[in-house]
């Protein structure tokens, strides 16, 4: 494995401005051990890059020039948003076509190995590519890894992502009561886990990665917000009370009309990561394999904190 490991030393990443994608690419900066090439579309600008990484801009419609980007490259890894997630497909194909020989998806989310959360329609993207990559990797010389992290912890506590707690109006909500714990994973242990799965290159072939930061209810979510916040002359902390399974009916109802509407995404994607039987307490995590050691309370609240500091730091600005 370590001579292996010694052949890997190239890295594209696709998608490096995004939320995820900067943390990716902050990990793979850090680590140093890759020589690191970012795509980007044509009529993206470049210079707000390091000048040490290289970067190439794409035609994501064009076969020919994924390819040409991606020719040489060991590893592609993809962290497209929801927005860009049809173009992926076309960048499999292109890392086939270019011998790349591990691909890593845009997943990083639900355990869409479980039959319930597998049949939600906002996940049809993600599973259509996942059948893809099976397919061209039997019958080619790429390898695919799949990394589930369930909920963004420091997303989901934001206020732009508010799926567990909403600073800007102090509210936590509790799902299916709150008392049901759920994986949850921070956005720079996504990025470390990409590169420690690099890392651990013939370990991660062909297989899905389940990695978290904590196992956690929302109660004791709650419970660490307010030891944060205890002295910051704040008012108290209001609990939203949220049913997955009307969450799920209601999404199911607006798709029927037939509409990917945020809400939708929210109704599939609350039931995912937080109901009971929907794979978002993952039974088995690949943390020791790849060396990730996950958070405890404090850790949580600095995380917490940090998050926080950052949502005030905001306000000042506006």
């Amino acid at each position: 494995m370590k001579d292996l490991r010694s052949r890997v030393k190239n890295v594209a990443l696709a998608g490096a401005t995004g939320m995820l994608g900067s943390h990716i690419l902050a990990a793979f900066s850090q680590n140093k051990r890759y020589n690191l090439t970012l795509l980007v579309r044509n009529n993206s600008s470049i210079g707000s890059f390091p000048l040490h990484i290289t970067v190439i801009q794409v035609d994501y419609d064009s076969h020919e020039s994924l390819v040409s980007a991606l020719r040489g490259q060991d590893v592609l890894v993809s962290a497209l948003g929801k927005a860009a997630l049809h173009c992926q497909g076309r960048l499999v194909e292109a890392a086939v076509a270019a011998n790349v020989r591990r691909i890593i998806p845009s997943e990083f989310g639900a355990n869409l190995r479980n039959p319930k959360t597998r049949e939600f329609p906002t996940y049809a993207l993600k599973i259509a590519l996942e059948d893809q990559l099976a397919r061209s990797c039997r019958l080619s010389n790429s390898s695919y890894t799949l990394i589930y992290t369930n909920c963004l912890l420091d997303w989901a506590i934001a206020t732009h992502g508010a799926l567990l707690v909403d600073p800007s109006k102090r509210i936590v909500k509790l799902y299916d009561g709150g008392n049901n714990k759920f994986s949850t994973t921070s956005l720079a242990t996504v990025g470390r886990t990409v590169v420690a799965v690099v890392d651990h290159f013939e370990e991660t072939a062909n297989r899905v990665i389940c990695v978290q930061d904590a196992a956690i209810s929302q109660v004791e979510l709650l419970e660490l917000v307010k030891e944060v916040t205890a002295d910051d002359g704040g008012k108290e902390w209001g609990v939203l009370h949220i049913d997955t399974g009307d969450a799920e009916a209601q999404a199911l109802a607006v798709q029927k009309q037939g509409a990917l509407t945020s809400e939708v995404f929210y109704g599939f994607a609350v039931r995912a990561a937080f109901a009971p039987g929907y794979g978002g307490h993952f039974a088995h995590c690949d943390n020791e394999l790849l060396g990730i050691k996950g958070m405890g309370r404090d850790e949580i609240k600095r995380l917490i904190r940090h998050v926080f500091s950052e949502e005030d730091q905001q306000d000042l600005c506006h």
